[in-house]
């Protein structure tokens, strides 16, 4: 079996946009968080390392005996990739049950309106349901990225440069607020390669 009906939802919608709705994806959160189970998540911004921090740390907790999810993009070689669970990738009936589950969930206009990247991550918050730890990296800044929306266990801060610079700002103090501003209660900052000057 292969996942060919999410495929084919997912090839009709754009990969970006020249404006982002920031209410979108809250808005359709909103409306099936009560139904999800899903602990609150470990967060992870920042421009360089996410990819490698996010999967060291689920390898380390599933190492302890942990259930763990770790929600990564881009894929490389097959969008199964974004969705980790327990040491493997999830697999194509896994996929598609969690597809059929978020549009029993979604209203058809709501579901239609989210973009590629929003639409994939609730999909994973499905296929994350009941686990021990969730792990979600950021895909473009912190506050107002898709993943943001969730309740969050920790934020983890990799190091920030110049990047999305047409939606995150020229400078990085612009670049670091906008991202930083996701943290929710508790952070860990990694070493950072660029300094804020005042000002």
């Amino acid at each position: 079996m292969n996942s060919e009906k999410l495929n084919e939802f997912l090839n009709k919608k754009p990969l970006f946009y020249k404006e982002i709705d920031l209410k979108r994806m809250p808005k359709a959160f909103n409306l099936i968080k009560n139904n999800i189970n899903l602990k609150p998540v470990i967060h992870i911004i920042g421009t360089n390392g996410k990819g490698s921090t996010g999967r060291f740390l689920a390898h380390t907790l599933l190492k302890k005996g942990y259930s763990v999810g770790h929600y990564t993009s881009p894929h490389i070689l097959k969008f199964n990739e974004r969705i980790w669970i327990n040491g493997k990738d999830i697999d194509d009936e896994d996929l598609e049950t969690a597809h059929s589950r978020l549009q029993k969930l979604l209203p058809e206009k709501v579901s239609e309106s989210l973009s590629y990247f929003e639409y994939t991550t609730l999909l994973a918050a499905i296929a994350f349901e009941g686990l021990d730890f969730v792990i979600m990296e950021a895909g473009l800044g912190g506050e107002f990225d898709a993943t943001a929306v969730f309740d969050k266990k920790i934020t983890l801060i990799t190091p920030i440069d110049y990047d999305h610079q047409n939606f995150l700002g020229n400078s990085i103090k612009e670049i670091a607020t906008t991202k930083l501003n996701a943290i929710e209660k508790e952070a860990i900052i990694g070493k950072q390669i660029n300094k804020i000057e005042n000002g």
